[in-house]
């Protein structure tokens, strides 16, 4: 700051030629694609895979909304387990305290997000059959 006046600046990616080639060809993508009219099919399909999973042992409550959801479990320590389990089955996910986050790519099929689901179910089971021995 000299006498008083701030500098003025952009952020830096503001106005970036790469930046704005990437988002136009993306929004192209969108548009050639019909990547929004699809995803609804799949954010149903999401809410039935995940209506499975509401009854199993450890999860307290399941949040969704459009093609984000959150699995809630009754401790960030079964969240995190139950995470490093569904990695051996594929999935990469991570829990934010006891929520487990599921947000997959707009690009994902019906059968890797029907995996995906299966892959936090039986992480679920997994792990509270793991804890309920111990």
């Amino acid at each position: 700051m000299v006498d008083g006046k701030a500098l003025a600046y952009g952020h830096s990616y503001t106005g970036n030629a790469l930046g704005c080639a990437a988002a136009k060809a993306s929004l192209e993508i969108f548009a050639r694609e019909n990547v929004l009219e699809s995803l609804q099919a799949k954010i149903e399909k999401m809410s039935r895979g995940l209506e499975a999973l509401k009854d199993l042992p450890g999860v307290k409550e399941i949040r969704q909304c459009g093609f984000i959801c959150g699995i809630e479990m009754e401790t960030a320590e079964l969240a995190s387990a139950i995470c490093v389990a569904a990695r051996s089955r594929g999935l990469l996910t991570r829990p934010i305290r006891n929520v487990i986050v599921l947000m997959p790519p707009l690009c994902i099929t019906p059968e890797q997000l029907s995996l995906a689901i299966n892959a936090i179910g039986e992480s679920i089971v997994d792990r509270t059959n793991s804890a309920a021995k111990s």
